[in-house]
Protein backbone atom coordinates (compact mmCIF):
# COMPACT_ATOMS: atom_id res chain seq x y z
CA UNK A 1 0.00 0.00 0.00
CA UNK A 2 1.29 3.44 -0.80
CA UNK A 3 1.36 6.29 1.78
CA UNK A 4 -0.82 9.16 0.80
CA UNK A 5 0.93 11.50 3.52
CA UNK A 6 4.69 11.44 4.78
CA UNK A 7 5.28 9.07 7.78
CA UNK A 8 7.07 9.24 10.87
CA UNK A 9 8.25 5.94 11.95
CA UNK A 10 9.09 5.00 15.78
CA UNK A 11 11.38 2.33 15.79
CA UNK A 12 10.97 0.69 19.46
CA UNK A 13 14.39 -1.07 20.49
CA UNK A 14 11.71 -4.31 21.79
CA UNK A 15 9.97 -7.25 19.82
CA UNK A 16 6.32 -7.39 19.67
CA UNK A 17 3.96 -9.69 22.01
CA UNK A 18 2.34 -9.80 25.33
CA UNK A 19 5.68 -11.35 26.76
CA UNK A 20 8.38 -8.58 25.73
CA UNK A 21 5.92 -6.33 26.76
CA UNK A 22 5.62 -7.41 30.09
CA UNK A 23 9.57 -8.43 30.59
CA UNK A 24 10.72 -4.61 29.12
CA UNK A 25 7.94 -2.85 31.60
CA UNK A 26 9.85 -4.90 34.46
CA UNK A 27 13.30 -4.18 32.99
CA UNK A 28 12.27 -0.43 33.29
CA UNK A 29 10.80 -0.26 36.35
CA UNK A 30 13.60 -1.92 38.24
CA UNK A 31 17.28 -1.02 36.43
CA UNK A 32 16.11 1.89 33.72
CA UNK A 33 19.91 2.63 33.64
CA UNK A 34 20.27 -0.19 31.60
CA UNK A 35 17.02 -0.40 29.64
CA UNK A 36 18.01 -0.18 25.82
CA UNK A 37 15.28 1.20 24.87
CA UNK A 38 15.40 5.27 24.82
CA UNK A 39 12.40 5.94 23.19
CA UNK A 40 10.10 3.74 25.44
CA UNK A 41 11.60 5.60 28.20
CA UNK A 42 11.01 9.35 27.10
CA UNK A 43 7.28 8.67 25.42
CA UNK A 44 5.98 5.95 27.88
CA UNK A 45 5.48 6.08 32.11
CA UNK A 46 5.52 2.43 33.53
CA UNK A 47 2.26 1.69 32.15
CA UNK A 48 0.83 3.80 28.64
CA UNK A 49 1.86 6.47 26.69
CA UNK A 50 3.03 9.68 28.24
CA UNK A 51 -0.19 12.03 27.64
CA UNK A 52 2.14 15.04 26.50
CA UNK A 53 3.67 12.89 23.71
CA UNK A 54 0.45 11.51 22.42
CA UNK A 55 -0.75 15.16 22.40
CA UNK A 56 2.11 16.21 19.91
CA UNK A 57 1.64 13.16 17.56
CA UNK A 58 -1.91 14.33 17.03
CA UNK A 59 -0.60 17.51 16.02
CA UNK A 60 1.58 16.23 12.75
CA UNK A 61 0.81 16.60 9.80
CA UNK A 62 2.18 12.69 9.14
CA UNK A 63 0.70 9.09 9.57
CA UNK A 64 2.68 8.12 12.36
CA UNK A 65 3.69 4.30 12.63
CA UNK A 66 4.97 2.22 15.28
CA UNK A 67 7.25 -0.52 14.69
CA UNK A 68 9.03 -2.99 17.09
CA UNK A 69 12.55 -4.46 16.33
CA UNK A 70 10.94 -7.86 14.95
CA UNK A 71 8.09 -6.23 13.30
CA UNK A 72 10.65 -3.06 11.63
CA UNK A 73 13.14 -5.83 10.41
CA UNK A 74 9.87 -7.81 8.32
CA UNK A 75 8.97 -4.59 6.89
CA UNK A 76 12.36 -3.11 6.22
CA UNK A 77 15.13 -5.85 5.85
CA UNK A 78 17.30 -3.73 4.25
CA UNK A 79 17.17 -1.36 7.00
CA UNK A 80 16.14 -3.64 10.55
CA UNK A 81 18.49 -5.94 12.01
CA UNK A 82 20.72 -7.58 10.12
CA UNK A 83 20.15 -5.60 7.20
CA UNK A 84 22.91 -4.27 4.36
CA UNK A 85 22.05 -0.30 5.83
CA UNK A 86 20.84 -1.50 9.46
CA UNK A 87 19.35 1.32 11.28
CA UNK A 88 20.64 1.19 14.99
CA UNK A 89 17.50 1.09 17.23
CA UNK A 90 15.61 2.74 18.90
CA UNK A 91 15.54 5.21 16.15
CA UNK A 92 12.90 7.80 14.53
CA UNK A 93 12.42 7.76 10.60
CA UNK A 94 11.12 10.11 8.51
CA UNK A 95 10.26 9.38 4.79
CA UNK A 96 8.38 11.34 1.82
CA UNK A 97 4.95 10.28 -0.11
CA UNK A 98 6.83 7.19 -1.80
CA UNK A 99 10.23 7.70 -0.45
CA UNK A 100 12.63 5.54 1.43
CA UNK A 101 12.66 6.07 5.44
CA UNK A 102 15.62 7.89 6.72
CA UNK A 103 16.77 8.84 10.53
CA UNK A 104 15.79 12.02 11.50
CA UNK A 105 16.08 11.28 15.22
CA UNK A 106 19.21 8.79 15.97
CA UNK A 107 19.65 6.12 19.12
CA UNK A 108 22.19 8.13 20.48
CA UNK A 109 20.42 11.59 20.56
CA UNK A 110 17.52 9.77 21.93
CA UNK A 111 19.99 8.11 24.64
CA UNK A 112 21.05 11.51 25.45
CA UNK A 113 18.02 13.47 25.88
CA UNK A 114 16.82 14.31 29.58
CA UNK A 115 12.85 14.33 29.37
CA UNK A 116 10.03 14.29 26.73
CA UNK A 117 10.11 17.96 26.37
CA UNK A 118 13.57 17.35 24.79
CA UNK A 119 12.05 15.09 22.31
CA UNK A 120 9.31 16.84 21.11
CA UNK A 121 11.40 19.95 20.46
CA UNK A 122 13.54 18.26 18.48
CA UNK A 123 11.06 15.73 16.56
CA UNK A 124 9.12 19.18 16.01
CA UNK A 125 11.78 20.86 14.55
CA UNK A 126 13.00 17.78 12.17
CA UNK A 127 9.55 16.87 10.79
CA UNK A 128 8.95 18.92 7.92
CA UNK A 129 5.71 21.04 7.74
CA UNK A 130 3.32 20.27 4.99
Amino acid sequence: MIALRPQLFLVYNADTGLLGAIAHTIHRFFSPSTYPCSLCALTHGHVAMRRDWKLFLNTLYVDVVFYHRDDFSDAYPHLGTGGDDEVRLPSVLFARVGGEPSVIVSAEEMDAMANVYEFIDVVRERVPRR
